[in-house]
C-alpha cells in the first residue's frame, strides 16, 4: 500500500509541475504552429526529470546505478509525450475546447498504465 501512496505523492508533484509548466509555455508559444506540442514536450521533459528521481529512490527504492533503467523510463516519457500532445493536439483541433483540460484526461488514463510498467519493468528489482 505504501508504494501506491508514494507513486501517486510522486505522479501529483510530477503533475503539477507538468501542467505548470504546459500553461506557461503555452502562452508563451501560441502563436507558433503546433504550441500544443512544443510546450507538452518542455513541460514533460523538466517534469520527467523529477519524477524519474522521485519514484526511482522513494517510490520503487530502486538502489541500482542502472542505465538501462534511464533508458527504459526515458523511452517510456517520450512515448508518453507523443501519445499526450498528439491527442491532446488532435482533440482540440476538434473541440477548440480547454488544452489543459483536455491534457488533463489524456495524462490521467496515461498515469494508469505508467504504474506498472515502472513498477514490473523499469524498476523491477530482482
Amino acid at each position: 500500500m505504501h508504494t501506491y501512496i508514494t507513486y501517486i505523492t510522486s505522479a501529483l508533484i510530477s503533475f503539477v509541475i507538468d501542467i505548470t509548466l504546459f500553461n506557461i509555455f503555452l502562452m508563451l508559444t501560441s502563436s507558433i504552429p503546433y504550441a500544443i506540442v512544443f510546450s507538452s514536450f518542455l513541460a514533460r521533459f523538466v517534469s520527467s526529470l523529477v519524477n524519474y528521481y522521485l519514484n526511482k529512490y522513494f517510490v520503487f527504492k530502486y538502489k541500482k546505478e542502472d542505465k538501462k533503467a534511464i533508458f527504459k523510463y526515458f523511452l517510456l516519457v517520450l512515448i508518453n509525450i507523443t501519445i499526450s500532445s498528439l491527442l491532446v493536439e488532435f482533440i482540440y483541433s476538434i473541440l477548440h475546447f480547454n488544452a489543459t483540460v483536455i491534457k488533463v484526461i489524456i495524462d490521467i488514463l496515461i498515469f494508469i498504465s505508467n504504474f506498472l510498467i515502472q513498477k514490473f519493468w523499469i524498476f523491477k528489482n530482482k
